[in-house]
Protein backbone atom coordinates (compact mmCIF):
# COMPACT_ATOMS: atom_id res chain seq x y z
CA UNK A 1 0.00 0.00 0.00
CA UNK A 2 2.89 2.33 0.62
CA UNK A 3 3.65 2.36 -3.14
CA UNK A 4 0.25 3.71 -4.17
CA UNK A 5 0.47 6.87 -6.22
CA UNK A 6 -1.78 9.93 -5.92
CA UNK A 7 -4.63 8.54 -8.07
CA UNK A 8 -5.01 5.44 -5.90
CA UNK A 9 -4.90 7.52 -2.71
CA UNK A 10 -7.67 9.73 -4.10
CA UNK A 11 -9.74 6.63 -4.84
CA UNK A 12 -9.36 5.49 -1.22
CA UNK A 13 -10.43 8.91 0.13
CA UNK A 14 -13.54 8.86 -2.06
CA UNK A 15 -14.34 5.32 -0.88
CA UNK A 16 -14.05 6.26 2.79
CA UNK A 17 -16.30 9.31 2.33
CA UNK A 18 -18.85 7.20 0.44
CA UNK A 19 -18.80 4.63 3.23
CA UNK A 20 -19.46 7.28 5.93
CA UNK A 21 -22.24 8.84 3.85
CA UNK A 22 -23.90 5.48 3.38
CA UNK A 23 -23.84 4.66 7.09
CA UNK A 24 -25.35 8.04 7.96
CA UNK A 25 -28.21 7.41 5.50
CA UNK A 26 -29.20 3.96 6.69
CA UNK A 27 -26.98 1.60 4.66
CA UNK A 28 -26.02 -1.51 6.56
CA UNK A 29 -22.36 -1.57 7.61
CA UNK A 30 -21.69 -4.86 5.85
CA UNK A 31 -22.80 -3.33 2.53
CA UNK A 32 -20.51 -0.41 3.02
CA UNK A 33 -17.63 -2.66 4.03
CA UNK A 34 -18.12 -4.77 0.91
CA UNK A 35 -18.04 -1.67 -1.28
CA UNK A 36 -14.98 -0.31 0.51
CA UNK A 37 -13.19 -3.65 0.18
CA UNK A 38 -13.87 -3.66 -3.55
CA UNK A 39 -12.43 -0.19 -3.93
CA UNK A 40 -9.44 -1.12 -1.82
CA UNK A 41 -8.69 -4.22 -3.88
CA UNK A 42 -8.95 -2.17 -7.04
CA UNK A 43 -6.40 0.20 -5.62
CA UNK A 44 -4.03 -2.60 -4.74
CA UNK A 45 -4.14 -4.35 -8.09
CA UNK A 46 -0.69 -4.12 -9.63
CA UNK A 47 -0.48 -2.17 -12.83
CA UNK A 48 0.68 -4.06 -15.95
CA UNK A 49 4.45 -4.22 -16.19
CA UNK A 50 5.93 -3.17 -19.52
CA UNK A 51 8.18 -5.60 -21.37
CA UNK A 52 11.71 -4.98 -20.08
CA UNK A 53 13.99 -3.13 -22.46
CA UNK A 54 17.40 -4.76 -22.48
CA UNK A 55 20.46 -2.60 -22.74
CA UNK A 56 22.82 -4.53 -25.01
CA UNK A 57 26.29 -3.70 -26.25
CA UNK A 58 24.84 -3.59 -29.76
CA UNK A 59 21.69 -1.63 -28.97
CA UNK A 60 18.35 -1.74 -27.13
CA UNK A 61 15.54 -4.21 -27.76
CA UNK A 62 12.53 -5.70 -25.99
CA UNK A 63 13.30 -9.07 -24.41
CA UNK A 64 10.14 -10.99 -25.36
CA UNK A 65 10.27 -14.75 -24.65
CA UNK A 66 9.98 -16.87 -27.81
CA UNK A 67 11.07 -14.01 -30.02
CA UNK A 68 13.78 -14.33 -32.69
CA UNK A 69 15.67 -11.12 -33.31
CA UNK A 70 18.77 -9.72 -34.94
CA UNK A 71 20.98 -7.36 -32.99
CA UNK A 72 22.92 -4.49 -34.52
CA UNK A 73 25.99 -6.65 -35.10
CA UNK A 74 23.97 -9.08 -37.24
CA UNK A 75 23.78 -11.94 -34.74
CA UNK A 76 20.55 -13.95 -34.62
CA UNK A 77 19.29 -14.23 -31.03
CA UNK A 78 16.48 -16.41 -29.66
CA UNK A 79 14.80 -15.47 -26.36
CA UNK A 80 14.00 -18.57 -24.28
CA UNK A 81 10.34 -19.05 -23.32
CA UNK A 82 8.74 -21.40 -20.82
CA UNK A 83 9.03 -25.05 -21.89
CA UNK A 84 12.03 -24.50 -24.19
CA UNK A 85 14.95 -26.90 -24.22
CA UNK A 86 18.25 -26.50 -26.01
CA UNK A 87 17.55 -29.71 -27.96
CA UNK A 88 14.18 -28.35 -29.06
CA UNK A 89 15.71 -25.03 -30.16
CA UNK A 90 18.45 -26.87 -32.07
CA UNK A 91 15.87 -29.09 -33.77
CA UNK A 92 13.66 -26.16 -34.70
CA UNK A 93 16.45 -24.18 -36.35
CA UNK A 94 18.45 -27.12 -37.73
CA UNK A 95 21.52 -26.57 -35.55
CA UNK A 96 24.02 -28.90 -33.94
CA UNK A 97 23.29 -29.16 -30.21
CA UNK A 98 26.96 -29.37 -29.25
CA UNK A 99 27.95 -26.30 -31.25
CA UNK A 100 24.94 -24.38 -29.94
CA UNK A 101 25.85 -25.21 -26.33
CA UNK A 102 29.50 -24.30 -26.89
CA UNK A 103 28.65 -21.02 -28.63
CA UNK A 104 26.46 -19.98 -25.67
CA UNK A 105 28.75 -21.43 -22.94
CA UNK A 106 25.97 -23.75 -21.72
CA UNK A 107 27.36 -26.63 -19.68
CA UNK A 108 24.01 -28.35 -19.03
CA UNK A 109 21.66 -28.33 -22.08
CA UNK A 110 18.74 -29.28 -19.83
CA UNK A 111 18.93 -26.03 -17.84
CA UNK A 112 17.60 -22.86 -19.46
CA UNK A 113 15.84 -19.87 -17.93
CA UNK A 114 12.97 -17.85 -19.34
CA UNK A 115 14.29 -14.73 -21.06
CA UNK A 116 17.76 -16.18 -21.61
CA UNK A 117 19.44 -15.14 -24.86
CA UNK A 118 20.54 -17.97 -27.15
CA UNK A 119 22.81 -16.98 -30.01
CA UNK A 120 21.78 -19.09 -33.00
CA UNK A 121 24.09 -17.64 -35.64
CA UNK A 122 27.00 -15.28 -35.59
CA UNK A 123 26.85 -12.31 -37.95
CA UNK A 124 26.74 -13.46 -41.57
CA UNK A 125 26.48 -17.16 -40.78
CA UNK A 126 22.72 -17.74 -41.07
CA UNK A 127 21.71 -19.87 -44.01
CA UNK A 128 25.26 -20.89 -44.85
CA UNK A 129 25.80 -24.58 -45.49
CA UNK A 130 29.23 -26.09 -45.21
CA UNK A 131 30.11 -28.10 -48.29
CA UNK A 132 32.61 -30.88 -48.01
CA UNK A 133 34.37 -31.69 -51.23
CA UNK A 134 34.37 -35.33 -52.10
CA UNK A 135 36.85 -37.04 -54.37
CA UNK A 136 36.23 -40.16 -56.37
CA UNK A 137 38.66 -43.05 -56.45
CA UNK A 138 37.56 -44.00 -59.97
CA UNK A 139 39.20 -42.21 -62.94
CA UNK A 140 36.91 -40.28 -65.24
CA UNK A 141 37.09 -41.84 -68.68
CA UNK A 142 34.31 -39.85 -70.26
CA UNK A 143 33.06 -36.30 -70.19
CA UNK A 144 30.19 -35.30 -67.86
CA UNK A 145 26.70 -35.82 -69.25
CA UNK A 146 24.03 -33.19 -69.57
CA UNK A 147 21.68 -35.13 -71.81
CA UNK A 148 21.66 -38.84 -71.19
CA UNK A 149 23.61 -41.97 -71.83
CA UNK A 150 25.20 -43.86 -74.69
CA UNK A 151 26.23 -47.46 -74.91
CA UNK A 152 29.93 -47.95 -74.47
CA UNK A 153 32.03 -50.49 -76.30
CA UNK A 154 32.15 -52.64 -73.19
CA UNK A 155 28.39 -53.05 -73.11
CA UNK A 156 27.74 -50.68 -70.16
CA UNK A 157 26.31 -47.19 -70.24
CA UNK A 158 28.43 -44.08 -70.00
CA UNK A 159 27.69 -40.38 -70.07
CA UNK A 160 27.89 -38.27 -73.18
CA UNK A 161 28.07 -34.50 -73.63
CA UNK A 162 26.05 -32.34 -75.96
CA UNK A 163 27.36 -29.65 -78.22
CA UNK A 164 25.67 -26.29 -77.85
CA UNK A 165 24.19 -26.37 -81.34
CA UNK A 166 21.04 -28.42 -81.68
CA UNK A 167 21.85 -31.03 -79.06
CA UNK A 168 24.28 -33.00 -81.21
CA UNK A 169 26.61 -35.33 -79.39
CA UNK A 170 30.15 -34.09 -79.03
CA UNK A 171 33.22 -36.30 -79.20
CA UNK A 172 33.78 -38.54 -76.22
CA UNK A 173 36.88 -37.70 -74.27
CA UNK A 174 38.23 -41.22 -74.32
CA UNK A 175 42.00 -41.35 -74.51
CA UNK A 176 42.75 -45.07 -74.64
CA UNK A 177 43.28 -47.14 -76.68
CA UNK A 178 44.88 -44.96 -79.33
CA UNK A 179 43.17 -45.02 -82.71
CA UNK A 180 44.89 -46.13 -85.90
CA UNK A 181 44.65 -44.59 -89.36
CA UNK A 182 42.96 -46.67 -92.06
CA UNK A 183 43.59 -46.25 -95.76
CA UNK A 184 40.52 -45.08 -97.66
CA UNK A 185 38.45 -47.84 -99.19
CA UNK A 186 34.79 -48.69 -99.54
CA UNK A 187 35.23 -51.57 -97.09
CA UNK A 188 36.81 -49.28 -94.48
CA UNK A 189 34.01 -46.72 -94.90
CA UNK A 190 31.37 -49.43 -94.56
CA UNK A 191 33.02 -50.72 -91.40
CA UNK A 192 33.05 -47.24 -89.79
CA UNK A 193 29.39 -46.64 -90.68
CA UNK A 194 28.45 -50.00 -89.14
CA UNK A 195 30.28 -49.09 -85.91
CA UNK A 196 28.40 -45.78 -85.71
CA UNK A 197 25.07 -47.58 -86.21
CA UNK A 198 25.92 -50.06 -83.47
CA UNK A 199 26.59 -47.17 -81.07
CA UNK A 200 23.15 -45.56 -81.53
CA UNK A 201 20.81 -45.85 -78.56
CA UNK A 202 17.06 -46.18 -78.86
CA UNK A 203 14.76 -44.12 -76.57
CA UNK A 204 13.85 -47.27 -74.68
CA UNK A 205 17.51 -48.06 -74.07
CA UNK A 206 18.06 -44.49 -72.97
CA UNK A 207 15.29 -44.69 -70.34
CA UNK A 208 16.45 -48.10 -69.20
CA UNK A 209 19.99 -46.84 -68.74
CA UNK A 210 18.80 -43.72 -66.93
CA UNK A 211 16.71 -45.78 -64.50
CA UNK A 212 19.56 -48.21 -63.92
CA UNK A 213 22.03 -45.45 -63.10
CA UNK A 214 19.51 -43.66 -60.85
CA UNK A 215 18.89 -46.89 -58.91
CA UNK A 216 22.60 -47.55 -58.62
CA UNK A 217 23.21 -43.99 -57.38
CA UNK A 218 20.44 -44.22 -54.77
CA UNK A 219 21.70 -47.59 -53.58
CA UNK A 220 25.25 -46.31 -53.30
CA UNK A 221 24.07 -43.19 -51.40
CA UNK A 222 22.02 -45.31 -48.99
CA UNK A 223 24.98 -47.60 -48.33
CA UNK A 224 27.34 -44.67 -47.78
CA UNK A 225 24.97 -42.99 -45.32
CA UNK A 226 24.43 -46.18 -43.31
CA UNK A 227 28.16 -46.87 -43.14
CA UNK A 228 28.89 -43.27 -42.18
CA UNK A 229 26.46 -43.25 -39.28
CA UNK A 230 27.76 -46.47 -37.71
CA UNK A 231 24.26 -47.02 -36.25
CA UNK A 232 22.04 -50.04 -36.77
CA UNK A 233 18.81 -48.24 -37.66
CA UNK A 234 15.37 -49.86 -37.57
CA UNK A 235 12.00 -48.71 -38.88
CA UNK A 236 10.16 -46.75 -36.16
CA UNK A 237 6.72 -47.97 -37.25
CA UNK A 238 4.94 -50.26 -39.66
CA UNK A 239 3.14 -48.52 -42.45
CA UNK A 240 3.39 -46.89 -45.83
CA UNK A 241 5.63 -43.88 -46.37
CA UNK A 242 3.14 -41.18 -47.35
CA UNK A 243 5.44 -38.15 -47.18
CA UNK A 244 8.91 -38.20 -48.71
CA UNK A 245 11.87 -36.25 -47.40
CA UNK A 246 12.26 -32.68 -48.64
CA UNK A 247 13.86 -29.45 -47.49
CA UNK A 248 10.47 -28.31 -46.20
CA UNK A 249 9.30 -31.60 -44.66
CA UNK A 250 12.72 -32.42 -43.12
CA UNK A 251 11.61 -36.02 -42.54
CA UNK A 252 9.23 -38.74 -43.70
CA UNK A 253 5.62 -39.46 -42.82
CA UNK A 254 4.62 -43.05 -42.05
CA UNK A 255 0.88 -43.74 -42.12
CA UNK A 256 -0.67 -46.02 -39.53
CA UNK A 257 -3.54 -46.47 -37.11
CA UNK A 258 -4.37 -44.67 -33.88
CA UNK A 259 -2.37 -45.95 -30.87
CA UNK A 260 -0.11 -48.08 -33.11
CA UNK A 261 3.32 -48.64 -31.46
CA UNK A 262 6.07 -46.15 -32.25
CA UNK A 263 9.51 -47.68 -31.72
CA UNK A 264 12.96 -46.26 -31.09
CA UNK A 265 14.86 -46.49 -34.37
CA UNK A 266 18.14 -47.04 -32.53
CA UNK A 267 19.44 -47.14 -28.98
CA UNK A 268 20.03 -43.85 -27.21
CA UNK A 269 18.91 -41.36 -24.56
CA UNK A 270 15.66 -39.39 -24.61
CA UNK A 271 16.59 -35.72 -24.61
CA UNK A 272 13.13 -34.28 -25.24
CA UNK A 273 9.61 -35.47 -24.48
CA UNK A 274 6.75 -33.02 -24.78
CA UNK A 275 4.63 -30.82 -27.03
CA UNK A 276 6.48 -27.52 -26.91
CA UNK A 277 7.56 -27.47 -30.57
CA UNK A 278 4.74 -26.23 -32.76
CA UNK A 279 4.00 -28.46 -35.74
CA UNK A 280 5.34 -31.66 -34.15
CA UNK A 281 2.56 -32.39 -31.69
CA UNK A 282 3.62 -34.79 -28.94
CA UNK A 283 7.28 -35.25 -29.74
CA UNK A 284 10.14 -37.51 -28.66
CA UNK A 285 13.78 -36.77 -29.50
CA UNK A 286 16.46 -39.42 -28.95
CA UNK A 287 20.18 -38.72 -28.94
CA UNK A 288 22.13 -41.68 -30.34
CA UNK A 289 25.65 -40.21 -30.24
CA UNK A 290 27.36 -36.86 -30.60
CA UNK A 291 26.36 -36.71 -34.27
CA UNK A 292 22.91 -38.23 -34.69
CA UNK A 293 19.45 -37.50 -33.25
CA UNK A 294 16.11 -38.97 -34.25
CA UNK A 295 12.70 -37.33 -33.77
CA UNK A 296 9.21 -38.86 -33.57
CA UNK A 297 6.26 -36.49 -33.93
CA UNK A 298 2.41 -36.38 -33.94
CA UNK A 299 2.14 -39.06 -31.22
CA UNK A 300 -1.11 -39.64 -29.36
CA UNK A 301 0.73 -40.57 -26.20
CA UNK A 302 4.39 -40.43 -25.17
CA UNK A 303 5.65 -43.32 -23.03
CA UNK A 304 9.19 -42.17 -22.16
CA UNK A 305 10.65 -39.26 -20.23
CA UNK A 306 13.70 -37.06 -20.63
CA UNK A 307 16.93 -38.71 -19.51
CA UNK A 308 15.58 -42.23 -20.02
CA UNK A 309 17.80 -44.69 -21.93
CA UNK A 310 15.99 -46.65 -24.63
CA UNK A 311 16.95 -49.65 -26.72
CA UNK A 312 16.51 -50.26 -30.44
CA UNK A 313 12.91 -51.33 -31.11
CA UNK A 314 11.59 -50.23 -27.70
CA UNK A 315 8.07 -48.80 -27.69
CA UNK A 316 8.39 -45.10 -26.91
CA UNK A 317 4.99 -43.71 -27.96
CA UNK A 318 1.63 -44.40 -29.55
CA UNK A 319 0.91 -43.09 -33.03
CA UNK A 320 -1.56 -40.24 -33.27
CA UNK A 321 -2.49 -37.06 -35.11
CA UNK A 322 -1.49 -34.24 -32.76
CA UNK A 323 -0.68 -31.17 -34.89
CA UNK A 324 -1.53 -33.25 -37.97
CA UNK A 325 -4.60 -33.77 -40.13
CA UNK A 326 -4.09 -37.54 -40.32
CA UNK A 327 -2.84 -40.35 -38.12
CA UNK A 328 0.84 -40.79 -38.96
CA UNK A 329 4.34 -40.70 -37.55
CA UNK A 330 6.63 -37.87 -38.56
CA UNK A 331 10.15 -39.30 -38.38
CA UNK A 332 13.39 -37.36 -38.71
CA UNK A 333 17.09 -38.14 -38.52
CA UNK A 334 19.42 -35.22 -37.81
CA UNK A 335 23.13 -35.31 -38.57
CA UNK A 336 24.90 -32.59 -36.57
CA UNK A 337 21.58 -30.77 -36.43
CA UNK A 338 20.92 -30.93 -40.18
CA UNK A 339 17.95 -32.96 -41.48
CA UNK A 340 18.95 -35.94 -43.64
CA UNK A 341 16.77 -38.37 -45.57
CA UNK A 342 15.84 -41.22 -43.19
CA UNK A 343 15.29 -43.58 -46.13
CA UNK A 344 19.04 -43.52 -46.77
CA UNK A 345 19.60 -44.95 -43.28
CA UNK A 346 16.68 -47.32 -42.74
CA UNK A 347 16.88 -50.91 -44.01
CA UNK A 348 15.05 -51.98 -47.16
CA UNK A 349 11.58 -53.38 -46.75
Amino acid sequence: MKHLDFSWQALMIIGIKFFRHGVENGFKPRHGLALFAGLLLSACVSKPHPVPVVEHEFGRYQSIPGRLLTDQSGRRIYIVQRGDTLYGIALKYGLDINQLAERNRISDPAVLRVGQEIELYAAGQEGQVSVQEQSSDQPALFAISQSGYIQSEGGGYQLETLAANGGQSSTLLKTEPKGTMLAYSEAATSQLNKQQQDKKVTPAQHKEAEAAVATQTATQKKSEDKNRSGINWAWPADGKVVNKFSEKARGVGIAGSLSQPVLASAAGTVVYSGSGLRGYGNLVIIKHNETYLSAYGHNRKVLVHEGEKVSRGQKIAEMGNTDSGAVKLHFEIRERGKPVDPLNFLPYR
